[in-house]
């Protein structure tokens, strides 16, 4: 599953992007079984509109990282156990990253697969 506050544009690129993590190449394999078009994600979540599900794991996109701290807070309060992934190197925001979230994030690059327990990514 991917989020977005602006799915019409994010649409043609969570195949793509997805795609790169897991193939190391841009390939659509990937095709979305259903489009929920939403007023707010953490409104979507907050409603449950958005659970914890076993074999599926929102992708949620944002510009800033002070909404990836955000969205992650509602999440978590919806069962959520959230992977938050930045640039690790911003200065106004190193000091947020833990070491397990730095071997977590590698992990996904590295793979493209998410580790457990993580049910829910959110990323910029």
């Amino acid at each position: 599953m991917a989020i977005s506050a602006t799915p019409e544009a994010a649409a043609p690129l969570f195949g793509d992007y997805v795609n790169y993590i897991i193939n190391g190449r841009l390939a659509e394999i990937y095709d979305a079984k259903e489009t929920i078009y939403i007023e707010s994600i953490s409104a979507a979540v907050k409603e449950g509109l958005i659970t914890p599900q076993q074999d599926m794991c929102p992708w949620v996109f944002t510009p800033r990282i002070s909404d990836i701290m955000r969205l992650a807070e509602i999440f978590k309060s919806n069962g959520f156990n959230v992977l938050m992934m930045w640039s690790f190197d911003n200065p106004t925001w190193r000091s947020y990253v833990t070491e397990q979230q730095k071997i977590d994030s590698k992990i996904v690059n590295d793979t493209g697969l998410v580790p457990a327990p993580y049910n829910c990514v959110i990323t910029n």
